[in-house]
């Protein structure tokens, strides 16, 4: 009974904390641009260091 009830609270905590989070914030800026940022380590010589399979 009380994992149940305290289940009930942290669903209710989590799910009102993201409608929160999620709410609009106004106006959206029209400068605005993304970055993308790899961090696969991805190398050009990767093939020539470490012995691939194929």
């Amino acid at each position: 009974m009380i994992k149940r009830i305290l289940f009930q609270i942290v669903l209710f905590l989590t799910l009102g904390s993201a409608l929160i989070a999620c709410k609009a914030e106004g106006k959206i800026k029209d400068d605005s641009y993304v970055v993308i940022l790899s961090l696969d380590a991805f190398r050009w010589d990767y093939s020539d260091i470490v012995n691939t399979p194929t």
